[in-house]
């Protein structure tokens, strides 16, 4: 994007000299035309900041930044639709995902087939890749270290999310 013709561009009304020169050093650059016919392309305004006055947002209930992107998280996740996807596609993924619950596969691949197991209603799958999750951090070294932490707080999470309990599953996501 920093590439872009119009980031760098250097014409003379992209520098804007005659701009600068009509506002001279009493006026400001919101009003005039040529920041008028920019403003809503060239500025980036931030999806999650409040550009409030201190007052305002307090008027507003004086939501703190993290209190704002946890409601989007929640609203973005809430309004999550699995994408449209063949029935036997799916249960073919399932059947190779349900194969794996035994193998001690690497754990991020295991979180990725609980989601398949969970799209496909194989509860008895995921289960059992929920108990072998559990045997397997009781073990020592690297690989169980990742499944016990941060592995099985994110399959409750994915298990959770799967149920469409999301409460559950933004506390361990």
């Amino acid at each position: 994007r920093y590439l872009d013709p119009i980031i760098v561009d250097t014409s003379p009304d992209a520098i804007a000299l005659d701009a600068i020169k009509s506002v001279g050093s009493e006026g400001h650059f919101f009003g005039i035309q040529h920041t008028q016919d920019r403003y809503s392309t060239a500025f980036y305004q931030p999806f999650l900041s409040d550009w409030k006055n201190f007052e305002g947002w307090q008027a507003a209930g004086a939501v703190w930044t993290p209190e704002r992107a946890h409601t989007m998280f929640k609203e973005i996740v809430g309004g999550f639709e699995a994408p449209p996807m063949d029935a036997a596609i799916r249960d073919e993924l399932a059947d190779f995902a349900q194969h794996r619950t035994d193998d001690g596969c690497v754990v991020f691949a295991d979180l990725h087939y609980q989601l398949a197991l969970g799209a496909a209603g194989r509860t008895d799958a995921q289960v059992a890749m929920t108990n072998r999750f559990a045997v397997d951090a009781t073990r020592q070294g690297e690989m169980p270290a990742r499944v016990a932490d941060p592995g099985k707080a994110a399959l409750s999470g994915l298990n959770a999310f799967a149920e469409g309990r999301y409460d559950a599953a933004f506390q361990d996501l």
